[in-house]
């Protein structure tokens, strides 16, 4: 499964960093093998099965407008950090113009992020 690398219109027209607040994000580990999607409040994590693990996403309050911006993440009793930066980033599923980096008490990982129609 790719994850569409499609960016929305408005993103062609606009700064990335004015769309960062309340902005939903696909996001796309480095070696393709981690999926994670942010819409509001929801968090979405999945792998190449599709079995999907909802959660919370709550946006971090920054000093700043835009990137670099980060979420606290809780998904299924596990507790994440998510920091997102413009940055050109390439994964198997194709080139992006965001990069992150995610840390959990277990590992981690990084990989790409595009803004989500």
């Amino acid at each position: 499964m790719k994850l569409t690398t499609a960016i929305i219109a408005s993103t062609l027209l606009c700064p990335l960093s004015a769309l960062a607040q309340n902005a939903p994000l696909a996001c796309e580990g480095i070696n393709g093998n981690i999926f994670l999607g942010i819409a509001g409040p929801s968090a979405q994590i999945w792998g190449r099965d599709d079995t999907r693990i909802q959660g919370v996403a709550v946006q971090m309050d920054q000093e700043h407008e835009g990137f670099p911006a980060a979420w606290a993440l809780s998904i299924t009793g596990t507790q994440a950090t998510l920091v997102v930066q413009e940055a050109s980033c390439s994964s198997s599923g194709g080139d992006f113009p965001l990069s992150f980096v995610m840390l959990t008490n277990e590992q981690l990982t990084h990989g790409c992020c595009t803004i989500a129609e």
